[in-house]
């Protein structure tokens, strides 16, 4: 087994490796602490190193069939590829312009709905950002 302390979370990183260690010393438990075997990390393709993911969790890699490996495919969404060409704030491009389409990117997280803010130029339905 190999103890890992995560410390991720932590502002004052030295001050919480001291209070961690001093509580495992005392043979205290600390969410901070995990302990993993490191062949376990080889139930996971690609074998990130998920020491905090629980042995369980690591498992259903092996239980489970690959995503993709029922006929399902994992694609990304509409991406521009040249977001300075094709992306504009909704309030720069022309009200009713049959070309631009709301789009969604991403962002800070937020309790409430909030219109998309960005649009795309989808011009001759999305063939000029396929052609990037």
């Amino acid at each position: 087994m190999t103890t890992f302390l995560r410390l991720l979370a932590e502002t004052d990183k030295a001050t919480a490796l001291q209070a961690a260690c001093t509580q495992l010393r005392r043979g205290e438990t600390d969410p901070r602490h995990f302990e993993v075997a490191p062949d376990s990390f080889n139930a996971v393709p690609g074998k990130p190193f998920a020491y905090w993911v629980s042995d369980s969790v690591r498992k259903l890699f092996n239980a489970l069939s690959e995503l993709e490996s029922d006929g399902v495919v994992a694609r990304r969404g509409v991406n521009s590829n040249d977001d300075n060409r094709f992306i504009r704030l909704f309030w720069e491009v022309e009200f009713g312009s049959q070309i631009w389409e709301a789009h969604v990117k991403g962002g800070e997280k937020s309790t409430y709905y909030l219109d998309p803010s960005l649009v795309i130029n989808w011009g001759t339905n999305g063939h000029e950002l396929e052609a990037e």
